[in-house]
């Protein structure tokens, strides 16, 4: 009997672990995020890094939301100095690789050796367990790239927005 209500402990207890999933997994908790993020800064242009961060760190916001440290560090590795919109914003913080970890990889290559599909997946699967990936994961990842060199801005696009 003990062995049995051991069994159902532990399934309860992976049960609320994976069931909270963390703001950065939920598109229309990011949406409200967003939306709140505008309202407090009525006087800036829109939703940046800055503001973002200036919004997220507030108590209130992080209850409400229920921002854990790994979502705000995702949040703030995620958003872009420049203006974003809506779609941006929930885009690139769902996205399975921040900001920083692409430019990481994509400035692990020199101008010798051009960004394509297959260098990236070659670098990728060197590198799987640092970036908390498996193959299978690599190859969703990398299938909107393109089989010749690519620029900075079309490797990020097709990364985050697969288009």
């Amino acid at each position: 009997m003990n062995f049995k209500n051991c069994i159902l402990f532990l399934y309860l207890i992976v049960h609320l672990y994976t069931a909270n999933a963390g703001i950065c997994d939920n598109p229309s908790e990011l949406a409200r995020l967003y939306t709140k993020i505008l309202d407090q800064g009525k006087g800036y242009q829109g939703v940046t890094k800055a503001t973002v961060k200036q919004c997220i760190i507030q108590k209130n916001v992080i209850n409400e939301f229920n921002i854990s440290t790994r979502d705000e560090n995702k949040i703030l590795s995620s958003v872009w100095d420049t203006t974003m919109s809506q779609e941006e914003f929930i885009t690139t913080i769902t996205s399975r690789l921040t900001f920083c970890q692409l430019a990481n990889i994509y400035n692990e290559f020199d101008t010798n050796c051009p960004v394509n599909k297959k260098a990236v997946q070659e670098y990728l699967l060197k590198r799987k367990d640092y970036y908390e990936l498996n193959v299978d994961d690599i190859k969703v990842i990398t299938k909107p790239l393109k089989d010749d060199g690519m620029s900075w801005d079309e490797f990020y696009i097709l990364m985050v927005f697969k288009k």
